[in-house]
């Protein structure tokens, strides 16, 4: 299947990535609420993941893995620039209307380590999620879309969680917990993925037809 040229007036295309760029900040802005699944603490953040991974499947779909790896760095840059914000936000001084510094800095302030791990996980799993599903789609001429999209979300979560967690927890967590924690994050992530596997087939044909 022919990749379609992405132009300025693609109205799929501006939908797509709309929904990437607020998929990927919406994972960032939510990371300090958490949540057990089934015994597991993850982030609400990683609610918006599977939109996140979803979007970048479908544009790798439709507009070839070049474009999609253009959108990948458009979301790096995009959580690069929150991500400095917020340092530079919770560093300025707090008026006494609004909330108070205390609140404000429990939501937005993270530790340069988290940071740094949080988007060298992102970066590298999403890129190997572009390769992996290109890879796949030439593998089987095009066929089996669910295919390509479940296997590049799964190799690429596992990537991602693991590269997160030790990043971001190496000698803080013990070794063994450290890794039964990242297990546990990949297996909820990934459990979604099968789920959304209908709806992507009906966003697809619905983009299709929008471009």
């Amino acid at each position: 299947m022919s990749a379609v040229r992405a132009s300025s007036s693609d109205r799929a295309w501006a939908l797509l990535v709309s929904l990437y760029l607020g998929g990927i900040l919406s994972a960032n802005a939510l990371a300090a609420k958490l949540l057990v699944v089934f015994g597991v603490s993850l982030t609400v953040g990683a609610l918006a993941i599977p939109l996140v991974y979803l979007t970048t499947d479908l544009l790798n779909e439709m507009y070839g893995a070049k474009a999609a790896r253009l959108v990948v760095w458009m979301g790096f840059i995009a959580s690069a620039v929150l991500a400095g914000m917020s340092r530079l936000c919770v560093a300025l001084p707090t008026s006494t209307l609004g909330v108070d510094s205390a609140t404000f800095n429990a939501v937005f302030y993270a530790t340069p380590r988290i940071v740094l791990a949080s988007m060298t996980a992102y970066l590298v799993s999403s890129l190997i999620d572009v390769r992996l599903f290109a890879w796949i789609r030439h593998l089987t001429n095009g066929k089996h879309f669910w295919l390509r999209k479940n296997g590049s979300t799964f190799a690429s979560q596992l990537v991602d969680s693991y590269l997160f967690c030790f990043g971001a927890f190496a000698w803080v967590i013990p070794w063994g917990p450290l890794a039964v924690m990242a297990l546990g994050q990949y297996l909820v992530k990934v459990s979604m993925a099968p789920l959304g596997t209908p709806l992507s087939y009906v966003v697809l044909k619905l983009a299709r037809r929008a471009a």
